[in-house]
């Protein structure tokens, strides 16, 4: 019988234990160690981590980095001066074409100019610790108004990441 009871306490510990394990909400196991990144905790489904309207001089924060839309001009071209911070150890290379649309306010996409031989062009690869400035280029006619910059932080490695809508004019 001491067997018995040994198997019946045994029992009852682990019916205890798994009895309170259930019944909560799920969790996001997140690594730990000197390489690992924080995985985000997600939002309810249907919901776009960042989505919304913003201005110049905002900045749009995300887990793995930051974005800043720090001046427009109009002159011939419509030219976006934006930063881009990364907050982790993976490097992103960066493709304006990509990231950005722009439209104006009768839906009208804006042609992305590229103009690669520009030094102050935002090109090449985001690294941790330095931040990269630069500018965006979109053909626009005098007439074009009410413009609206798009940027895409999905194309950052963030699935749920929605679209964000700066106000130009």
């Amino acid at each position: 019988m001491k067997v018995g009871g040994i198997v019946l306490v045994i029992s009852v510990v682990g019916a205890l234990l798994l009895g309170g394990c259930g019944g909560g909400e799920a969790e996001i196991a997140t690594p730990t160690g000197p390489t690992a990144t924080p995985v985000p905790t997600l939002p309810p489904s249907g919901v776009e981590v960042g989505a919304g309207e913003y201005t110049v001089g905002d900045t749009v924060s995300f887990s793995n980095h930051t974005f800043t839309l720090n001046s427009f001009e109009r002159n011939d071209l419509l030219v976006v001066n934006v930063t881009f911070e990364n907050l982790t150890v993976r490097n992103f290379v960066l493709d304006p074409s990509q990231l950005f649309d722009a439209f104006d306010s009768e839906g009208n996409r804006l042609e992305f100019h590229a103009k690669d031989d520009d030094p102050d062009a935002l090109a090449g690869t985001l690294v941790k610790g330095f931040p990269l400035t630069g500018n965006v280029y979109f053909d626009i006619s005098p007439d074009q108004k009410g413009i609206t910059l798009h940027y895409h932080a999905s194309q950052m490695g963030l699935a749920l990441a929605g679209t964000m809508e700066f106000k130009l004019d």
